[in-house]
């Protein structure tokens, strides 16, 4: 069933209004008019490049490269390739729901009417951390699966002579990335063996986009330590120079933009219509105006 909107209107003012705001919407720049959405992202990307706040578990990581790896040594439908993917995806849901720790699984409670399967979540993550090698959407990898099997068997059988045929446009995933458990994905878990958990640390502190980064200082670290936000952490004034710089201008920009919103609210306020009050938010007023 589509989504759709409608509204009572009760006088041509109202539906005016309405279709001004309906035609505000469509608008292409107006969530981020002034841009600052390319800002906060560089940022991110900067103090822990491969992250987002949608990702949810590190052991996911492993599981996406895990189930496509195996998808390349199958013999394939070309027609089916997605379906197939997505299934081993959502195969993970049971397999994790059986965990006591579960929380964070993609897809908990939507199972398989989820929209934003794994892959798609980690997908940057892996080609930032370099653990995927290939410099390919999720999309156009899933399109080159089948003709890739069929290379690299073409390969194998005419070494060394490569007839054509780019090993290096092969290359899909890590060299060291290592196996999964032989129980995968019937069993899955959120918990990493030692041979994962040193893979990944590999990846954090050796990727050229990670070399350098909060992240991979944290990483390296291991300690558990949190702070709220990067620039109460309790370990700042230890990192290098160069990340309490961008530390600093992350800060700078967090109020920045929280100013914006202020002074926005500010500005609906003063312009509201006479008459209407509200002792609460005149109190409110009063403490950010000034």
């Amino acid at each position: 069933m589509s989504a759709s909107l409608a509204w009572i209107d009760f006088s041509s003012a109202e539906r005016a209004r309405s279709q001004r705001i309906l035609s505000a919407l469509r608008e292409p720049d107006s969530v981020d008019e002034l841009g600052l959405g390319t800002i906060r992202d560089a940022l991110s990307d900067a103090l822990f490049p491969g992250t987002s706040t949608i990702q949810t578990r590190l052991a996911y990581f492993l599981m996406v490269p895990w189930i496509f790896r195996r998808l390349e040594r199958e013999r394939l439908d070309e027609t089916r390739v997605a379906d197939r993917a997505r299934d081993r995806e959502l195969a993970l849901i049971p397999a994790l729901k059986e965990n006591r720790d579960h929380d964070g699984t993609i897809g908990l409670r939507s199972e398989s009417r989820i929209k934003r399967l794994p892959s798609m979540v980690y997908w940057g993550g892996l080609r930032t951390w370099e653990i995927f090698r290939a410099s390919l959407s999720r999309e156009q990898y899933l399109a080159e699966l089948p003709d890739l099997r069929r290379r690299r068997r073409r390969l194998e059988a005419e070494r060394p002579d490569d007839q054509g045929v780019d090993p290096e446009h092969l290359e899909t995933w890590h060299d060291h990335l290592p196996e999964a458990p032989d129980d995968f994905p019937t069993a899955a878990s959120f918990a990493l063996r030692p041979i994962d958990a040193e893979f990944l640390l590999g990846r954090i502190q050796s990727a050229p986009r990670c070399r350098g980064s909060m992240l991979a200082w944290l990483a390296g670290r291991g300690d558990g330590a949190e702070g709220e936000t990067p620039w109460l952490h309790p370990r700042l004034a230890e990192m290098p120079a160069a990340i309490r710089d961008l530390v600093e201008l992350a800060r700078a920009f967090s109020d920045l933009t929280q100013g914006a919103r202020l002074l926005y609210n500010v500005l609906l306020w003063e312009g509201r219509p006479d008459g209407d009050r509200d002792e609460r938010l005149e109190e409110l007023h009063a403490t950010f105006a000034d």
